[in-house]
């Protein structure tokens, strides 16, 4: 099938049709693609949004899609329930664009993200206070910022920039506490700029899976129900308690299901995720959830280096990366602060009854720590 035809089919169908094994879906009108879609950006494939499915052999699919006014053709496999619906594509190189097929997300999450570094055009002294992972730990997120706040008072003549890491979700009390607090009530004066981790991406596949009822096929919902992954715990802080003697249950999971699929703040916290960047970088500091792939330039990192290394590769590199610049990042806890002539590690295992840590970089300076007091009403 020519573009020119996927082309005419998109501009026709303004509600889903099936014709033969060709599925078509257009967009209602409600929602507009972003008119600007740049290297370097995510897209998130929507059900609501215009793209063609043709069906091949062996369970594949070729899927078109417009992006900036280009047609872009993918293939799919189909590994269960409506595979197209809500991928996540890494758009790289001028238009027809290379595709990098992210995680299946099945909760229309439309949103494009441009995860390119954003440098400050203040002439003022740059300060950066990043911190740690949070996993639902409300109170220390709290007692934290305050202590950052009260830093910056003393440093009036300096643009302050706050920098959360990711892993904001999962086995602490209150994740949906700490998503909220994010999104609303960080404080004023800084620039701020929320990551993604790995736990977002977890929560969201699984919590996308609850509400179609994929509870046989999923690819994460297994490992986030793991206690030790902390997934209950964020069900918990929405209002719905796991019983896993239920898993077998029916009447249960469709309960469960409803809920999730129901529940407005849930959407609007995945949403949020779909937005967020997965690195920031300064002329001196790259600041990720996890790490990245020495000597491979940003742009070119993969998804899964930035939210999920813990590979010897970046733990032993030994240089400074991209010509001078540090890393900043979590994901790995350890007791207290790494700091090496190359990366700091702020992940201080607050959820673990240990420290929510926050590392304070400006020029001139070295690095120095802010704390919250031990967790004491830890998870375990």
């Amino acid at each position: 099938m020519s573009f020119k035809e996927i082309d005419s089919y998109l501009k026709k169908y303004r509600v889903h049709a099936i014709v033969g094994d060709v599925y078509w879906f257009k967009s209602s009108g409600t929602h507009k693609i972003k008119s600007t879609i740049t290297k370097g950006s995510t897209y998130v494939l929507s059900r609501d949004d215009p793209f063609a499915l043709v069906s091949k052999k062996g369970g594949e699919f070729d899927i078109y899609f417009k992006a900036n006014g280009v047609v872009v053709k993918d293939t799919l496999t189909n590994s269960g329930a409506s595979p197209f619906i809500n991928r996540s594509y890494i758009l790289t190189g001028p238009p027809p664009f290379k595709l990098t097929v992210g995680p299946t997300s099945k909760q229309p999450l439309v949103k494009v993200s441009d995860n390119k570094p954003t440098k400050s055009k203040s002439t003022k002294k740059q300060r950066y206070y990043a911190i740690g992972d949070i996993h639902g730990e409300l109170s220390m997120l709290k007692e934290l910022i305050s202590k950052i706040e009260k830093d910056a008072s003393y440093h009036k003549d300096s643009e302050n920039h706050l920098i959360t890491l990711g892993d904001y979700v999962d086995r602490g009390p209150d994740s949906a506490g700490v998503v909220d607090y994010l999104m609303a009530e960080l404080p004023s004066g800084f620039v701020i700029y929320n990551l993604k981790g790995n736990h977002e991406i977890m929560a969201t596949d699984a919590l996308n899976d609850i509400a179609n009822g994929n509870f046989q096929h999923s690819e994460w919902l297994g490992s986030w129900l793991v206690r030790e992954n902390g997934g209950p715990a964020t069900l918990k802080s929405y209002g719905f308690t796991v019983d896993p003697s239920k898993f077998q249950d029916n009447a249960y999971l469709k309960e469960w299901s409803t809920f999730v699929k129901t529940n407005k703040r849930i959407h609007k916290h995945l949403k949020w995720f779909a937005t967020l960047p997965l690195y920031y970088e300064t002329p001196d500091y790259v600041f990720v959830h996890a790490g990245i792939k020495p000597k491979v330039p940003m742009k070119d990192q993969r998804e899964a280096e930035l939210v999920w290394t813990r590979s010897k590769e970046f733990f032993k590199h030994d240089e400074k990366h991209f010509g001078n610049k540090s890393i900043v990042h979590g994901h790995t806890p350890r007791d207290k602060p790494e700091l090496l002539h190359n990366r700091i590690n702020v992940d201080t295992g607050a959820t673990y009854g240990n420290k929510l840590t926050c590392v304070v970089l400006e020029s001139g300076s070295p690095p120095r720590f802010l704390e919250t007091e031990l967790n004491e009403g830890a998870w375990e």
